[in-house]
């Protein structure tokens, strides 16, 4: 677990990341470790869902778990005031998961949505942003990644 602490302002990040992400995906089974992340928020042995989202709320902090190419982070914002809390909701979101079926069906509709939107994309050439009626800022730059090049224009 690791806490940052910003020194002008009252504010905290804890990350607790867990050596574990997308490359160890069962081949038929792509996005499981996202669905692990979403779905723990959903409910513990002690929390409904809906009483995590009350309690990250009544504390002022905001708690995300996304799930990388190597490793899943489970991140939670708020004020430094609240830190025992926050650290509090992270530890049980992460060791105490219940998966509730209702949550986990949802999850996966929107991963399907979400999955089909981006293929869409993807087959269109078109972005996200493109379904907006904002203007995006032209990619300038060139950028290499461990798993490929991504070129802007």
């Amino acid at each position: 677990m690791i806490a940052v602490r910003y020194p002008t302002v009252p504010k905290v990040t804890a990350l607790l990341t867990i050596q574990s992400g997308l490359a160890v995906d069962p081949a038929d089974k792509a996005g499981l470790a996202q669905l692990v992340a979403d779905a723990a928020q959903e409910g513990t042995a002690t929390r409904s869902s809906e009483q995590i989202k009350r309690d990250v709320f009544a504390i002022g902090a905001a708690l995300t778990g996304t799930a990388g190419q190597d490793a899943a982070t489970f991140q939670i914002r708020g004020l430094i005031e609240s830190l025992p809390q926050m650290l509090a909701l992270v530890a049980d979101v992460v060791r105490n998961p219940k998966f509730p079926v209702s949550e986990l069906d949802r999850l996966k509709a929107d991963m399907s949505r979400n999955l089909a939107k981006r293929t869409r994309h993807f087959n269109t050439g078109r972005t996200p942003a493109d379904d907006h009626e904002c203007e995006q800022p032209p990619l300038i730059h060139r950028v290499a990644f461990a798993f490929g090049l991504f070129e802007g224009e």
